[in-house]
């Protein structure tokens, strides 16, 4: 299963900041993110007030990919089809 089809199936990436914040003009700083899953990139503006632009996204080709075939039911399907299920009565609770 590829690991990039979770970010479709829950509608939300692995972010993880990379590279340096950027000082810009305005009393901006530009942020990176990278997805842990999909490889996505995000680049956000931010203010020292905590305000912020909308993000920029730059998405690789395998996931644009994932997007064109998959809508997320249909990748939640995937997932599930892809992994092991265990009986509810298998599990043991926590104590």
């Amino acid at each position: 299963m590829r690991r990039a089809i979770l970010c479709r199936a829950l509608n939300t990436h692995a972010w993880v900041p990379v590279g340096a914040i950027v000082v810009l003009p305005h009393d901006e700083r530009r942020v990176t993110f990278q997805c842990d899953r999909c490889d996505s990139i995000r680049v956000e503006r931010w203010k020292s007030n905590g305000k912020r632009a909308s993000p920029r996204y730059k998405r690789p080709q395998s996931y644009q990919a994932i997007l064109e075939e998959f809508d997320s039911p249909l990748a939640r399907r995937e997932f599930l089809e892809s992994r092991k299920a265990t009986p509810l009565k298998l599990v043991k609770r926590a104590s």
